[in-house]
C-alpha cells in the first residue's frame, strides 16, 4: 500500500491506452507538487512518500468503485496539490494546473481544497469553514463528491494501518459529522466503505463497535467483559457499568419472555467482574435519556 510504483501500475492497468495521457500528466504534476512531502506515520520509519495517498485514492476509485474516467482519476491524483502549497505560491500553482489539466479538472481540485485556517483559531471558526466547504461540495458533481469520500476512506484506513489513535479520533469525528452524510447522498458504495472504515477503526482502537453502528449502546468497560456474539444473540441493546453492577438494556417488548435467559448467560460470562446485574426495559425515550446522562460515555 506504500509502494508508488506498484500502485501506479495497478491504476494504469484499468485505463485504456488512448485515455492515459491526461492521467500520466496528472501523475507527473502530483509527483512534482508532493516532492519531499511524507505521510505522518506515528513514529514508524521509513515514512512513505506523500504521493502514496493520492495514488491510493485513485486506486480505490478505479478498483473498488469502478470510476475509471480519466478526468476523475486525474483529479484524484491531484486533489491535495493546493493544500500543501504556500499561499504565496498558490496563484502560480493554479495557473500551472489549469494550463496543463484543463478547466474541468482544475475546478474540481479547487472545490476539493479546504480554505486555510489561521494559525490560532477557535472551534467555531473551523466549524464555519467546514460548513461552507461541505455546502459547496453537496452542490458539486457526483464524481467530485466521490473523490472526497475516497480521500476520507483512505485516511481512515491509513490511521488504522499506523495505529495512530490521535489521527483516528480527529478524522473519525469529522467523518461522522460531515463525510458520512455526504457519502449517503452520493453513492451507496461510498457510504458502505466509510461506514466499514469507521467500524473497523472503533474495533481496533476501542475494542467495540461504535455506539451508533447498529442501535446498540455499549460502554468500553462493559464491552471488555461481554463477548459481542453473546450480546447479539440475546438481543441486548445496551450495556453499561454502574459501580459493580452491569446494567443491561433490552427493548421493553422482549423483557417479559427473555429476561431469565439474559441473566443466566451474562452472570456466567467468562470475563465478568461485576457482582450484580440489573435488567432494564428501554423505550426509545429511555435510550436517549441514558445517552444524555452519559451512561454510555462521552
Amino acid at each position: 500500500m506504500n509502494n508508488p510504483e506498484a500502485l501506479w501500475d495497478r491504476i494504469v492497468s484499468h485505463i485504456q491506452p488512448a485515455e492515459r495521457a491526461i492521467v500520466e500528466q496528472a501523475y507527473l504534476l502530483a509527483q512534482q507538487f508532493h516532492a519531499d512531502q511524507y505521510r505522518f506515520t506515528n513514529g514508524y520509519e521509513p515514512r512513505p512518500a506523500y504521493i502514496v495517498h493520492p495514488l491510493r485514492v485513485a486506486l480505490l476509485l478505479v478498483e473498488e468503485w469502478k470510476e475509471q474516467a480519466p478526468d476523475v482519476i486525474a483529479t484524484a491524483l491531484l486533489h491535495d496539490v493546493f493544500q500543501g502549497v504556500l499561499l504565496t505560491e498558490r496563484e502560480e500553482a493554479e495557473a500551472m494546473i489549469r494550463s496543463k489539466m484543463g478547466a474541468q479538472v482544475f475546478e474540481a481540485i479547487h472545490l476539493l481544497t479546504k480554505p486555510h485556517l489561521p494559525t490560532d483559531y477557535a472551534t467555531d471558526i473551523k466549524y464555519d469553514r467546514d460548513a461552507r466547504y461541505f455546502k459547496v461540495l453537496f452542490e458539486a458533481k457526483k464524481w467530485v463528491r466521490l473523490i472526497k469520500c475516497a480521500d476520507r476512506a483512505d485516511n481512515l484506513r491509513d490511521s488504522c494501518h499506523w495505529h495512530d489513535i490521535g489521527f483516528w479520533e480527529r478524522y473519525s469525528n469529522d467523518t461522522i459529522g460531515w463525510h458520512l452524510y455526504l457519502a449517503r447522498n452520493t453513492s451507496a458504495l461510498a457510504e458502505v466503505a466509510l461506514f466499514k472504515a469507521l467500524i473497523d477503526g472503533e474495533r481496533l482502537f476501542h475494542g467495540r463497535a461504535p455506539l451508533w453502528a447498529d442501535g446498540r449502546f455499549v460502554n468500553p468497560s462493559a464491552a471488555a467483559q461481554i463477548p459481542e456474539r453473546i450480546v447479539r444473540v440475546l438481543g441486548v441493546i445496551g450495556l453499561a457499568m454502574k459501580g459493580d453492577t452491569l446494567v443491561v438494556g433490552v427493548r421493553r417488548r422482549s423483557t417479559l419472555y427473555n429476561q431469565e435467559r439474559i441473566k443466566e448467560v451474562l452472570l456466567n460470562a467468562p470475563n465478568a467482574t461485576y457482582e450484580t446485574l440489573e435488567l432494564v426495559g428501554l423505550s426509545d425515550d429511555a435510550i436517549f435519556e441514558a445517552i444524555d446522562a452519559r451512561l454510555y460515555g462521552e
